[in-house]
C-alpha cells in the first residue's frame, strides 16, 4: 500500500479511511498540517493520489488543492 509508505504517522484505522477515499472519492476529514506548521482541519473529497499526493477538492478553500500525504496527522469519515 503506497499510503502507508507515505503516511507512516497514520494509525492502521486512519490508512484504511483514506485508501478507502482515495479509491471510492467519498469525503474525509483530515487534520492536516501545511508547509509553516500550521495544523487545519480540511474535509476533502479525494481526486487521485499523485507524486506522493492527494489531489482533492477541499469544502474550506472550495477549489481543488494538493495535499502532501506525510503532511496527514488524522482522517476521519466525514
Amino acid at each position: 500500500m503506497v499510503i502507508s509508505r507515505l503516511a507512516p504517522q497514520l494509525s492502521y484505522a486512519e490508512l484504511n479511511t483514506l485508501v478507502d477515499a482515495v479509491n471510492t472519492g467519498d469525503a474525509v476529514t483530515i487534520s492536516y498540517t501545511d508547509s509553516s506548521g500550521t495544523t487545519t482541519e480540511r474535509m476533502i473529497e479525494p481526486i487521485e493520489l499523485a507524486d506522493g499526493m492527494i489531489v482533492a477538492w477541499c469544502h474550506l478553500r472550495s477549489d481543488e488543492r494538493n495535499f502532501v500525504v506525510s503532511r496527514i496527522r488524522g482522517v476521519v469519515i466525514a
